[in-house]
């Protein structure tokens, strides 16, 4: 008779302990193979609003780290011939 043992792993945001392969994405890079988030938490953490005001939030503080990157960027774009120059 043979038993099936499920491993189990906690989630680092809700703490929830799951099963480590249907819960968990996999991640080659993670020690154990399988991100530290869980599913779940994953789908809720990701929030477009909050990136797009932390985004913000980063230009605000940076705003002359800003202009630079995007005038490099544009003028790369022009290089390329993949986009119109402003």
């Amino acid at each position: 008779m043979a038993i099936a043992i499920t491993k189990m792993q906690k989630c680092k945001r809700c703490g929830e302990s799951k099963p480590l392969e249907t819960a968990f994405s996999k991640a080659a890079r993670c020690k154990t193979g399988y991100r530290k988030t869980c599913k779940q938490c994953m789908r809720e953490g990701i929030n477009r609003e909050s990136a797009s005001a932390a985004s913000k939030l980063w230009r605000d503080h940076n705003r002359e780290r800003a202009n630079q990157y995007l005038r490099e960027w544009r003028k790369r774009k022009a290089a390329n011939g993949t986009g119109s120059e402003r």
